[in-house]
């Protein structure tokens, strides 16, 4: 009979608790703030808090609701708040509903930490996703702020701040959730350069340089079965990630296109008219730029986890090459291979949208192309 204390199909015994990152918490907190409710990820959260939690989110909906209200007539600002606010309110709901898979990869990334007995340490590439967030949002208030200083700047309406805001949080939190890939597939690539019989690779290998402050180096982790094993609990891990933020990368993608179009249309439309001083418009500007810059950290980090990968299927192919493993192993050893060509662990938006480096710059190319063609409609309205 099971005991009580273990849940059957599970790693985990009843009285483990699924650990959330330090960063993590920090952007789930910040993000409830702006009333995106992602609470029950933290654990044991009492049920009044997420019932106020709750309270505070639709609230701050009517004043989202009520600012755009405000603005129904301000055009070009009309155009980007409407567009910022359906965002919002799709983030503030899918992100509830969401919860459970966010759940579900944190619960596999605990898994893989019990498979190698250790817990990587807070990764560079987490914290400079962190500081970049900071750096945005400290920008974003710049930007509405400095109008209030130099007259000469057009004014943007403060009530839309929280708007950039809860964008550059949302982006960023799905660039950390990458981050926390990469220091579990380096371990990874550790065991499988570990399991190499050159010795001056497995030499000159420092476990710190995975992001571990230590690791077992028990050889039944550079077993090949252990690695696909380890490989199979990243897909799922992988697996559960997309399914939670895909939709929000998605709306925000179309929604920072269209917002960015709308404000390079008008901007264009002044320098063509002359009808305004071009400083006018130095704020639209630096809000562009607020809004797509923004996008690449899910990019960078989705490329990261990507070579990791590559990295891994190099490693493969040399142990293969060595002709060093009995007959089960080296069909491990090829599947996995395969495996990792099929399941890179990149992925792309409705099948048009690679999240990768390559996709701003696929952005602002497509940006042109429509600007472009709008400003032919405008000449061709009114020649």
């Amino acid at each position: 009979m099971t005991p009580p204390s273990v849940l059957v199909n599970t790693y985990f015994s009843g009285n483990d608790k699924p650990y959330i990152d330090p960063i993590s918490k920090i952007f789930i907190l910040s993000q409830l703030a702006f009333g995106s409710i992602r609470l029950p990820l933290l654990g044991d959260v009492h049920i009044g808090l997420i019932i106020l939690a709750a309270i505070y989110s639709l609230l701050l909906s009517c004043a989202y609701g009520y600012v755009v209200y405000e603005n129904i007539d301000a055009y070009p600002l009309n155009i980007v708040i409407c567009i910022f606010c359906i965002q919002c309110m799709f983030f503030m709901t899918f992100n509830v509903i969401s919860i459970r898979r966010m759940q579900r990869y944190y619960n596999e990334l605990n898994v893989f930490d019990k498979e190698v007995g250790c817990r990587p340490r807070i990764g560079t590439a987490s914290i400079r996703n962190l500081m970049s967030t900071i750096v945005m949002m400290l920008y974003i208030v710049i930007i509405f702020a400095l109008p209030h200083i130099f007259v000469s700047l057009e004014n943007l309406y403060l009530g839309m701040v929280p708007y950039p805001i809860m964008h550059i949080l949302e982006v960023h939190f799905c660039g950390h959730l990458l981050s926390l890939l990469l220091p579990r597939l380096r371990l990874i690539n550790y065991y499988m350069e570990l399991s190499l019989s050159n010795s001056k690779i497995t030499k000159n290998l420092n476990i710190e340089q995975f992001g571990y402050s230590k690791a077992d180096s028990n050889k039944t982790l550079c077993k090949m079965e252990k690695v696909m094993n380890l490989y199979h609990n990243m897909i799922k891990s992988y697996n559960y990630l997309i399914e939670s933020v895909k939709w929000q990368l998605l709306v925000t993608i179309v929604s920072a296109f269209l917002n960015i179009l709308s404000c390079c249309y008008r901007v264009s439309l002044t320098i063509i008219k002359e009808d305004v001083p071009l400083t006018f418009m130095i704020t639209y500007v630096g809000l562009l730029a607020g809004i797509m810059l923004p996008l690449f950290s899910p990019c960078m980090l989705g490329d990261q986890v990507h070579n990791e990968v590559r990295r891994l299927r190099e490693l493969l192919a040399s142990r293969l090459y060595e002709n060093q493993l009995d007959k089960s192993s080296r069909g491990m050893a090829r599947a996995l291979l395969a495996w990792t060509e099929t399941r890179d662990l990149s992925f792309s938006l409705l099948r048009m949208l690679d999240i990768d480096i390559s996709l701003p710059f696929k952005f602002v190319g497509l940006l042109v192309t429509y600007l472009i063609i709008l400003l032919q409609f405008q000449k061709v309205i009114n020649p």
